[in-house]
């Protein structure tokens, strides 16, 4: 469409630096199925990062909506408590 009516355009990055998993599992092979018991399981890192960037029209809508709903009601707000 033009002008497009929605858009999504960015880029999502998540990274994880020195990721450490230990776990205990016995494994079984019964009836040809797989079965797998985990008795622990521990997850440890140094460091996550999450980073995104990009435009959403939505996302934009919604808070310009947002915005003015909020203004609207503090002026009102603050009409009212002035009286």
């Amino acid at each position: 469409m033009d002008p497009p009516i929605f858009a999504d355009i960015g880029f999502l990055n998540i990274s994880i630096n020195d990721l450490e998993t230990k776990f205990n599992a016995t494994t079984a092979v019964e009836d040809y199925d797989l079965k797998v018991n985990l008795t622990y399981i521990k997850l440890s890192m140094e460091q996550f990062g999450l980073e995104f960037d990009g435009l959403n029209d939505f996302l934009y809508v919604m808070n310009g909506l947002i915005e003015k709903i909020t203004g609207v009601v503090l002026v009102r707000t603050k009409s009212i408590v002035e009286e």
